[in-house]
């Protein structure tokens, strides 16, 4: 499950100023949680930012702003991309030019920086559902959070980056990042962050097919959500240990978990979870020999992917429905439908999808009497198979590459600022040595003079 940072303080600028400026905005803007269907008005806070920009405001000003209503700004993707464009270019700026940035302003930026980076991963992850781009800045966030001390951002960054190399079917790499966003959640108390920590490595678990681990971090999650009355997090992890349950033939269980987390769901009015809950369900009345209602909440699941278009959702539900028809020997409907999931997870980036529709397209073009398509798709399926072992040693090159660029940068304002302490240290010394040579100028004249006068006398 992806997770949306909460908005959290941005230090410099004025609070009065801001207060007076963006309030009657912040207010309308504040209730917005992820996941909840809230009737938001984005022309308003992107109005109340075009008044912030319209005149002379100290630039924090306008970073808290930005960085107070993004979520807002998400469902307006240009007003959101200027604006974290603007303060994108802005923080990078003064960090790479400044060479007189105080520590405290340095930091600022440099956290600042790292945070509008983790939203923008955000809006590439859940809004555009590009994945590629999302992780590029997910780990350029994590370096910048890491860097200026910012928790909050860090574990958001690692677990978020943990997601992807999931989906990628990167699982070790996945289990690592998990693991290090889990005990930075605890460090911070934050049960939200930890619960959907916890159940994304059962989820992992599961894709793995240990279900005995998967049940123990899932149920783990579910403790940390009723603590908290987290309901969209427990709406996911009773879908997932649903799942679970299912795969472990015990129906009855899989449908009481199933049931709870789909009216979650629909009490909260997320589509995402009901989309995912639908999915679910299609999983448990296929295993329990129910084609034809497997078909129909499938269905569902697809209509409600479309309306949010959730490609990764769109192209699972594609497959599913495919496979269902082709049990049912309706071939042509699965060809379209498979066809379709593999559309769709090609534009999502996820190998690990666009591998499972290859696959199945090959053997559905084999049963069709087409050796030379059933061929296309395996030698294509083997590609992505073998691209996700060569995405682990891509991934890490270019996270070695960006790492090394800012510690490159690290070194180089050092090294300028060593520099410039050994110059004030020279005029320092100097001033040192001059004020000497002062004084005892000073004091030979003053002998001088008071010779001169016995010598009149």
């Amino acid at each position: 499950m992806e997770l949306y940072i909460r908005p959290h303080k941005t230090g410099q600028g004025n609070l009065k100023t801001i207060i007076g400026c963006i309030l009657p905005y912040f207010l309308a803007t504040c209730l917005i949680v992820p996941g909840k269907g809230v009737n938001a008005q984005p022309q308003v806070t992107v109005d109340s930012l075009r008044q912030l920009f319209a005149h002379p405001h100290p630039d924090t000003l306008r970073i808290s702003a930005i960085l107070s209503m993004s979520y807002s700004l998400l469902e307006d993707a240009p007003a959101f991309l200027q604006y974290h464009s603007w303060l994108d270019s802005l923080c990078r700026d003064q960090l790479n030019t400044s060479s007189e940035l105080s520590e405290k302003a340095k930091k600022y930026y440099t956290r600042s920086l790292g945070f509008s980076l983790e939203l923008q991963a955000y809006y590439y992850q859940r809004k555009a559902w590009n994945a590629e781009k999302a992780l590029q800045y997910h780990e350029e966030s994590l370096i910048y959070s890491q860097a200026a001390g910012d928790l909050a951002t860090t574990a958001h960054a690692l677990n978020n980056i943990a997601n992807i190399y999931q989906d990628r079917g990167l699982i070790p790499t996945a289990l690592e990042y998990y693991l290090k966003a889990r005990d930075v959640w605890e460090q911070l108390s934050d049960k939200t962050g930890l619960a959907i920590c916890l159940d994304d490595i059962g989820k992992m678990y599961t894709t793995q097919g240990n279900l005995s681990k998967a049940k123990e971090f899932t149920q783990l999650a579910l403790q940390e959500c009723q603590k908290a009355n987290i309901q969209g997090t427990e709406a996911m992890a009773l879908m997932h240990l649903g799942n679970i349950y299912t795969l472990e033939g015990d129906f009855p269980a899989a449908e009481a978990s199933l049931t709870r987390s789909l009216h979650l769901g629909e009490q909260i009015k997320d589509d995402l979870l009901i989309t995912l809950a639908c999915r679910y369900w299609g999983i448990l009345l296929e295993a329990e020999g129910e084609t034809r209602k497997a078909l129909d909440i499938h269905h569902r699941g697809l209509a409600l992917a479309e309306k949010m278009n959730y490609n990764k959702g769109i192209s699972l539900s594609h497959l599913y429905i495919s496979k269902l028809q082709y049990g049912q020997h309706r071939l042509a409907d699965a060809l379209f439908h498979a066809n379709q999931s593999l559309q769709y997870a090609e534009q999502t980036g996820i190998v690990l999808n666009v591998k499972g529709a290859a696959e199945f397209l090959s053997k559905l073009y084999e049963e069709s009497g087409d050796p030379a398509k059933a061929l296309q798709y395996f030698r294509y399926s083997t590609v992505m198979k073998d691209s996700l072992f060569n995405e682990k040693n891509r991934w890490s090159m270019i996270r070695q590459q960006m790492q090394y660029d800012y510690d490159k940068k690290e070194a180089i304002a050092l090294r300028e600022k060593k520099v410039q302490q050994i110059i004030l240290i020279a005029f320092a010394i100097l001033l040192f040595f001059t004020s000497i040579y002062a004084a005892l100028v000073f004091r030979n004249l003053r002998i001088k003079e008071r010779q001169n006068k016995i010598i009149e006398q």
